[in-house]
């Protein structure tokens, strides 16, 4: 049996599956799930790729259950926003978060991409801030775009009632870290 592995990120996976898809090889993948990647035509084809991990579009469908809990009441008064990194992982499940809880019943406030680049953290958030959402829905993919998002919302005095993101909070020591250093002394 011929197999190859993949690499890390759905970009260069992408890439890579359709070179496996080509020689007739199995693609086993464990950092690349982005629907990008099973959407493509050589996998569409040959369905040659295996991913390990959750698929990239469903990580935020726990918190969406959670609000989907939550009395139609409460979730009629809930605002979200939704900023995204024009990244394959980020994208994903935020717009899926947004199709849900939009369908439970929560206003969207916005739902804007911006660049993933450092530059254009700072006014993403600072948008966001402004809206005073009740809930951030956030489509990063790496803790220093979360950080930036939260200092930036304790500059302004703001703080949703609810907040989640794509990646970040995933990465232990180095979120918890970098959070500490972007919030003010209590």
């Amino acid at each position: 049996m011929d197999l190859t592995f993949g690499p890390f990120t759905s970009l260069l996976t992408a890439a890579a599956a359709s070179v496996a898809a080509h020689n007739g090889y199995a693609f086993i993948e464990g950092a690349g799930g982005a629907p990008s990647v099973f959407d493509a035509a050589s996998n569409q084809a040959d369905h040659n790729t295996f991913d390990v991990s959750l698929p990239v579009e469903d990580t935020i469908m726990p918190f969406v259950n959670y609000i989907a809990k939550l009395p139609l009441s409460a979730r009629e008064r809930l605002t979200a926003a939704y900023p995204m990194a024009q990244d394959p992982f980020a994208i994903p499940p935020v717009q899926l978060a947004e199709q849900k809880l939009t369908a439970l019943s929560v206003k969207t406030v916005s739902a804007n991409i911006f660049t993933e680049l450092p530059s254009f953290y700072r006014p993403a958030a600072a948008a966001v801030a402004a809206e005073h959402p009740d809930i951030v829905v956030l489509g990063s993919t790496d803790v220093p775009t979360v950080q930036e998002f939260i200092k930036v919302f304790a500059q302004k005095n703001y703080t949703p009632k609810m907040f989640i993101a794509a990646s970040g909070p995933d990465q232990g020591t180095s979120f918890t870290s970098a959070v500490n250093r972007s919030t003010p002394p209590g």
